[in-house]
């Protein structure tokens, strides 16, 4: 499960999709990515903040799925 967490983690200047629950949140590129806050950019401006923790976290008890385009 930790290799899943890891492979899943995004990275500055990805492309991504942001699945929570089942349904596409935000699909974007990763503006930022750091220890401290991972950002995505998608169209129309439109700007999503995650914790890293926090994400991780949603990812293990998979209530949040990323697709890397």
């Amino acid at each position: 499960m930790a290799l899943l967490q890891r492979l899943m983690k995004p990275r500055t200047g990805e492309r991504i999709e942001v699945y929570k629950n089942g349904k596409l949140v935000i699909r974007g590129m990763v503006t930022m990515a750091d220890d401290k806050l991972i950002s995505i950019s998608g169209k129309e401006m439109q700007i999503m903040n995650f914790r890293p923790d926090e994400l991780e976290e949603a990812i293990a008890n998979r209530e949040i799925r990323i697709k890397k385009l």
